[in-house]
């Protein structure tokens, strides 16, 4: 019971306040006006942890632009110009601004002069909007516990994961993304989790973290097993599936089936 009184007093902890969401609804405003100065068909668009609301205060703001014109110019001058145009209207500054062009999604990322909130920007990809709607359809398909749990471990293991340095997947880690997916499969599948996800009141958050890190840590076998959350969830061999052979961890995407 003491565990379950912490769970909530962490969660309301970390959970960021009207302010904070505020200000970074105002960053976005900012970063879209300077980009839409010089490109006014762009929109900025949040994915992510923002846009499920499942994000911790110190966390990244990722944002996708969509702009026809941007789409069809040359990607290295694409961003050099785009990140020219923050760069004039104050949104950031030269030594805080980086290009990074040669990754598998190319971005520029950068720390905001006016609340000091790291953003990545993406161009013209999709996929992140698309799993926003995904995680927001599910959460609201829960009880009122059950939003409670699924944002209380989300936090948890984001903490935990930054704790032991890996919650960067460039490096090795996790996404934030991959974690919400790991909460979303565990509430699918115990039956203790079904019952919260039913309640509106639910007394035992504490039992929760504990068979989550059980769960993950000892009794699933990640060399056997990949996991997916598309239709109710499951568990599933993973010699059976091509791509899950290329990585000891195997979360498939419920937006690209099969990755």
């Amino acid at each position: 019971q003491s565990l379950h009184h912490e769970f909530l007093s962490y969660l309301n902890y970390m959970s960021p306040t009207e302010t904070e969401a505020a200000v970074r609804t105002q960053e976005i405003a900012t970063i879209s006006n300077a980009i839409k100065s010089k490109y006014p068909d762009a929109t900025a668009h949040p994915f992510g942890s923002f846009g499920t609301n499942l994000y911790l205060p110190c966390g990244d703001l990722d944002l996708v632009i969509i702009s026809p014109t941007l789409d069809a110019l040359d990607q290295d001058l694409m961003l050099r110009d785009v990140a020219s145009c923050l760069v004039r209207s104050g949104v950031t500054t030269d030594d805080k601004i980086q290009i990074i062009s040669k990754a598998l999604v190319p971005i520029l990322k950068f720390t905001t002069s006016l609340s000091n909130i790291s953003v990545d920007i993406c161009f013209n990809m999709q996929n992140g909007l698309h799993a926003v709607k995904f995680v927001n359809t599910y959460k609201n398909g829960l009880s009122a516990s059950g939003k409670l749990a699924l944002r209380g471990l989300v936090y948890l293991l984001k903490a935990f994961f930054t704790h032991h340095h890996l919650n960067e997947v460039r490096t090795g880690g996790l996404s934030s993304y991959a974690i919400v997916l790991l909460v979303i499969r565990f509430l699918q599948h115990l039956p203790r989790c079904r019952k919260v996800l039913q309640d509106q009141i639910f007394a035992h958050f504490g039992t929760l973290v504990f068979d989550l890190f059980e769960f993950y840590a000892t009794v699933l076998n990640w060399d056997i097993a990949g996991m997916t959350v598309v239709d109710e969830g499951r568990f599933f061999v993973k010699l059976n599936y091509p791509n899950a052979k290329r990585t000891r961890l195997y979360i498939e995407d419920p937006i690209n089936r099969g990755e």
